[in-house]
């Protein structure tokens, strides 16, 4: 009775064996296109992306966008050598008021 059991696992592992075979030939033949693919789209560039981006979208801004100017800041190292030569009451005063100007004066103002 048990050989009968150890044959019909014999034969289930036997048929196991053969379809990981199989799998691993599926495998190593999908590893090669996506290979061949790779070394495709290396060489040719992205031709298709290029042209449907110069397709659909006109070059410059889209018609909703305008460009305005940012106010420039100062950085951080200007900031802290202005409030290190701040006395100890110009400091509290512009702590009170929470009024201290971070942004660079244009020559033109």
């Amino acid at each position: 009775m048990t050989g009968k059991y150890v044959k019909l696992l014999e034969f289930d592992l036997a048929q196991a064996i053969e379809r990981e075979k199989e799998l691993r030939k599926d495998l190593e033949f999908y590893r090669g296109k996506c290979e061949r693919m790779e070394l495709a789209m290396a060489t040719t560039g992205n031709a298709a992306q290029r042209e449907y981006s110069a397709q659909s979208r006109p070059p410059g801004l889209a018609p909703h966008l305008e460009r305005i100017q940012l106010p420039s800041r100062k950085n951080f190292a200007d900031l802290r050598r202005e409030w290190n030569a701040l006395s100890q009451e110009q400091q509290e005063k512009i702590v009170e008021e929470g009024k201290w100007d971070t942004e660079v004066k244009d020559a033109g103002q």
